[in-house]
């Protein structure tokens, strides 16, 4: 695989990544105007932590690619 798809997977993954964080933003909303418990909330609010960090480690590999 050259450098060039590589770093095109890694944004296509990082798409993906947000898309799944846009897809839970109303259950954020809805837990930060008190419409979800702590408990109902703390699962989605793991993943999405999980996925922003992959995205987090995604963008540094593309960034160390770029040098």
């Amino acid at each position: 695989m050259t450098k060039r798809e590589i770093k095109f997977e890694k944004y296509k993954r990082i798409n993906d990544l947000k898309g799944k964080l846009h897809s839970t933003d109303y259950q954020a909303i809805k837990y930060a105007e008190g419409e979800l418990t702590e408990t109902e909330y703390t699962p989605i609010r793991e993943q999405r932590r999980s996925w922003r960090a992959e995205i987090n480690a995604l963008e540094a590999e593309i960034e160390a690619m770029k040098q």
